[in-house]
């Protein structure tokens, strides 16, 4: 953290990796993980760089930023829910708004952020993957995946390429805007972070 925190819009929004994973749409608190790593809650620092730009719209952020330790920035993104199309709509319009908020809080370019900036996306497997309930098997026939387990299908045959499949489509910003975009559940999550050094 110690390169974000000398921006001062960073340093007054620190938390912790749980606290920023916190979903509570249903009115109950559920985190998608226990790591008490610091993070900026890049979600909060929206209506002060509002303010601070004079915007009349509030853009829409990420959920947090940090420094895996390895000269690069992270940001991620939870999400616990089913991912459709409206909602892969929306994740992709929260990377262009986050994107434009941390080069104009950082005053570093995208040439700058392709090298040094990348993305995860942490997922619930179960909302997403095989799951049987029939309102979900519904809402499947609205995906951007040609069938329910596509992605898990792409995943796997990855897995045995020793490759890394990224789902619903957000493979198109590594190189464009990232260095590196990943999509990991919360286990596949878990061992990134352990891979990095950060306790869980």
């Amino acid at each position: 953290m110690q390169n974000l925190i000398k921006y001062p819009l960073f340093k007054e929004h620190c938390t912790t990796l749980k606290k920023a994973s916190c979903d509570n749409g249903t009115g109950v608190k559920k985190y998608m993980t226990n790591s008490l790593l610091e993070v900026v809650a890049f979600d909060k620092i929206k209506n002060d760089y509002c303010k601070e730009c004079k915007l009349t719209e509030i853009p829409e952020s990420n959920d947090a930023l940090f420094e895996d330790g390895k000269g690069n920035y992270v940001f991620v993104e939870f999400k616990n829910g089913f991912i459709g199309k409206k909602i892969v709509f929306e994740l992709q319009k929260k990377i262009y708004d986050s994107v434009f908020m941390f080069s104009g809080v950082t005053s570093l370019g995208i040439p700058v952020l392709r090298e040094s900036l990348n993305y995860i996306l942490v997922y619930n497997d179960k909302a997403n993957c095989g799951n049987e309930d029939k309102v979900l098997q519904e809402k499947y026939k609205n995906t951007v995946s040609a069938s329910p387990s596509f992605d898990r299908i792409g995943k796997t045959t990855a897995k045995w390429a020793n490759k890394e499949y990224v789902c619903f489509g957000l493979s198109f910003f590594k190189g464009f805007c990232f260095k590196e975009v990943h999509t990991y559940t919360q286990g596949e999550f878990k061992r990134y972070l352990e891979s990095i050094g950060v306790t869980t």
